[in-house]
């Protein structure tokens, strides 16, 4: 049970990665279309403070992901070393 937190949270760091690589990808995507279009027009700084808040916003809340996938790795290394011990133990 306890190296299946290991693989979920290994699997939630990949999967954490791509939606943030894809969230990241749209942002661009969307800078560029309303900049090249001028949708708004006389509004790029506005664009690109909009751009950078989301960019700071995006990146904060991947990484507090990040460290919640890494607590179920870390659990399953703490749970082996400490049963290292334990057979150490026993042999000895």
């Amino acid at each position: 049970m306890k190296k299946n937190s290991y693989i979920f949270g290994v699997v939630l760091q990949i999967v954490f990665t791509l939606v943030y690589i894809l969230c990241l990808a749209g942002l661009i995507s969307d800078l560029s279309y309303l900049s090249d279009n001028q949708a708004i027009p006389g509004a790029e700084n506005e664009l690109y403070t909009w751009f950078g808040e989301q960019l700071i916003f995006g990146t904060v809340v991947y990484i507090i992901l990040m460290l919640v996938a890494q607590v179920f790795k870390f659990r399953y290394k703490r749970l082996k070393k400490k049963k290292r011990r334990v057979q150490g133990k026993q042999h000895v």
